[in-house]
C-alpha cells in the first residue's frame, strides 16, 4: 500500500500541469475561506445591534393599580434595523424561588423568542438615534372580562417577585436577528423604580 501511494505521489508530481492545477486548487480556497471570513467580520461590525438602555417602573406600585414598566433600547450598532417585532413574557415567582434559582432555570429553559419573527414595514430603529421606549401594562382586572388577572393579584400577595422577560425580532446586513433580556422586581430588595437585571435570558445573535 505504501509503494503504491509513494509512486503514484511521484507521477503525479513529475506533471507540471498537475502541481499548478493543484497549486490553483489550493489558491481559490483559500481566497474562498478568507472572503468568507472578511464577509462576517464586515457584518458583525457593520450590522445593527438592539441593547437595553433602562427597564423601570412608570410609577410607584399601589394595590388596585396598573403596574407599568417601561423598556428604553436602542441601536448601537451602526446600520438601521428594520421590521422590528418586539414581544413579552411577565411571570410571577415566590421569593424562595428566585432565592433558590429555580426561577432562573425556568427562565433559562423557556425561549421568550421562539416564533418572534420581524414584522415587515414594521418600525425602524436608526443606529444612536436616543432610543425608542415600550411599556407594559399588568392590571388588575381584565377590561373585556371584567375578571380579575391572576398574575396581577399573585404578584401583589406577600414574597412575590415580577419577572418581565423581552424579546426583539429585527432584520439588518445578513439577516433576521434576535435580541432578548430579562429583568425584575422584588419589593424589598429592587431600590427605586428601576428594575434588577436577571441572572439568566439575556442574549443577541
Amino acid at each position: 500500500m505504501a509503494r503504491t501511494t509513494v509512486r503514484w505521489l511521484i507521477y503525479f508530481f513529475n506533471d507540471a500541469n498537475r502541481v499548478i492545477a493543484l497549486g490553483t486548487v489550493v489558491l481559490a480556497l483559500i481566497s474562498l475561506f478568507g472572503l468568507r471570513d472578511a464577509r462576517h467580520t464586515f457584518e458583525i461590525g457593520s450590522r445593527a445591534w438592539i441593547s437595553p438602555i433602562a427597564v423601570g417602573l412608570a410609577a410607584p406600585i399601589e394595590s388596585g393599580k396598573p403596574i407599568n414598566i417601561g423598556l428604553r433600547y436602542n441601536n448601537v450598532g451602526n446600520l438601521p434595523a428594520t421590521d422590528l417585532h418586539a414581544h413579552f413574557i411577565l411571570y410571577s415567582f415566590q421569593d424562595r424561588e428566585i432565592d433558590d434559582g429555580s426561577a432562573m432555570r425556568t427562565i433559562s429553559y423557556s425561549d421568550v423568542c421562539a416564533g418572534v419573527d420581524p414584522w415587515k414595514d414594521a418600525e425602524v430603529v436608526y443606529p444612536r438615534s436616543g432610543g425608542v421606549t415600550m411599556t407594559v401594562s399588568l392590571k388588575p382586572i381584565d377590561s373585556k372580562t371584567a375578571e380579575r388577572i391572576p398574575l396581577y393579584d399573585d404578584f401583589m400577595s406577600d414574597n412575590h417577585t415580577l419577572v418581565v422577560q423581552y424579546c426583539i425580532a429585527y432584520r439588518t446586513i445578513g439577516g433576521t436577528h434576535k435580541s432578548a433580556f430579562c429583568y425584575y422586581y422584588r419589593p424589598g430588595v429592587t431600590v427605586g423604580i428601576e428594575l434588577n437585571r436577571c441572572d439568566k435570558g439575556n442574549r443577541a445573535d
